[in-house]
């Protein structure tokens, strides 16, 4: 019966080091299919126009960008930086936005 248990033990173990493996590759195709660019212009974008309050007004520093869906602040300034870069190039959006 002892036997049993260990290798219960040791399957549950290996289970959950599968389940964390599983949950950081999950997290890393959700980065992936960010657009490195969309993301430094939504940075961008919010260090100029975003004036509430970082402690208690703007989610931007307590989010992360491996789940949008998680957070309001970066997903909707990822949006913005989405929608201006159909129309122009990343240098465009960066001048314009550097000069706001």
């Amino acid at each position: 019966m002892k036997e049993i248990d260990e290798k219960i033990s040791d399957l549950e173990k290996e289970l959950n080091s599968l389940k964390e493996q599983k949950e950081k590759e999950e997290k890393a195709i959700k980065l992936s299919k960010l657009s490195s660019n969309t993301i430094e212009l939504a940075e961008l974008i919010h260090e100029k126009l975003c004036h509430w309050n970082h402690t208690d007004g703007c989610g931007w520093y307590y989010e992360k960008w491996d789940d949008l869906n998680l957070g309001y602040s970066k997903k909707e300034y990822y949006k913005k930086a989405e929608a201006i870069l159909k129309d122009v190039s990343i240098q465009v959006a960066k001048k314009v936005i550097e000069k706001l």
